[in-house]
């Protein structure tokens, strides 16, 4: 090696230092779209075209720490995780997806979002998104206009007043949220939040449109949220029997060894008709006018809904 090439190399070395980086911090790639290596996120999210009809995919190479909010603009995006997890904390928003945004999931491994108002904001229809787990002070996930997201582990709200899971706002247009696990919310909070219409936990739908989750809906915004029961109380849920059926005055309920802490007869349209604390083993119904009806029956491990015909 001649000196001017060594030169070289100590200036810039020397340069590097001046700037805070090191040999393995330049040689550091984070994530990759195709055969291209990015040294942070943004590089590679800004060679993400615009208004393209496919997702492009970005492979993690490394775990990423995020700071900011992660905005999804009019651009599709599938995260191939490849065993690694990305967290973002955003200083309002978590994640932000609009325009026609779409981010998207394959692989492995994590992607959190957290905001310090929203852990996401996807912002209309047309925009999509999937996340592993979202947490924010006043919302845990936020979504409207028709927007969709899922979430595939658990949502988070943290403030008093926080909503755990809010779809929609003023506006009617079908949004839709779709939670594989859990979600937290303080005492005060409020667990769901459908348009301007406030739920609790056992306030879903008697009639579910995604079997294996409860509904949660004002008629036009949906959220669904896994029925994550044990495999013990699937079992005692699925066994419970209603007789006789169709029924003139008494509905009588086999309970087996599920404590009920309260029944709820409910029309074919959801709509809670009569609500009580159970007395014994059957729910008299003898002034329900003839036809078909269903039983929400809310038990120690549990809610189970049985259809029933009056006669």
């Amino acid at each position: 090696m001649n000196k001017a090439v060594r030169i070289s190399i100590l200036m810039a070395i020397t340069t590097l230092a001046f700037f805070g980086l090191g040999i393995a911090a330049v040689n550091a790639q984070v994530c990759s779209i195709g055969a291209t290596n990015y040294a942070t996120l943004d590089l590679a999210l800004a060679a993400v075209p615009t208004s393209a009809a496919t997702p492009t995919t970005i492979k993690l190479l490394a775990n990423i720490d995020y700071s900011g909010t992660l905005t999804f603009s009019n651009i599709k995006v599938t995260f191939d995780l490849n065993g690694k997890n990305l967290n973002v904390n955003g200083d309002f928003y978590g994640l932000l997806v609009e325009n026609g945004g779409n981010v998207f999931l394959s692989g492995i491994g994590n992607f959190n979002v957290t905001g310090r108002i929203y852990g996401t904001y996807i912002n209309a229809y047309g925009d999509k998104a999937t996340v592993t787990n979202a947490t924010g002070r006043a919302a845990g996930v936020f979504a409207r206009q028709g927007a969709e997201l899922t979430v595939l582990g658990n949502v988070t709200a943290t403030d008093e007043d926080g909503v755990g899971a809010y779809a929609g706002d003023i506006y009617s247009l079908g949004t839709k949220i779709t939670i594989e696990g859990t979600i937290t919310v303080p005492a005060t909070g409020t667990y769901i939040r459908v348009g301007d219409v406030n739920k609790s936990k056992n306030d879903y739908e008697a009639v579910t449109t995604k079997p294996g989750y409860f509904t949660y809906t004002d008629g036009s915004n949906t959220v669904w949220v896994k029925n994550t029961g044990s495999a013990i109380a699937a079992v005692e849920l699925k066994n419970m029997e209603i007789y006789p059926n169709p029924v003139k005055n008494e509905l009588k309920i086999e309970n087996g060894e599920l404590r009920i802490n309260k029944v709820e007869i409910c029309d074919l349209s959801g709509k809670t008709i009569n609500s009580q604390r159970l007395n014994g083993k059957s729910v008299n119904v003898a002034n329900l006018p003839q036809g078909i009806y269903f039983v929400k029956i809310e038990t120690d491990r549990g809610i189970v809904t049985r259809k029933f015909v009056k006669e």
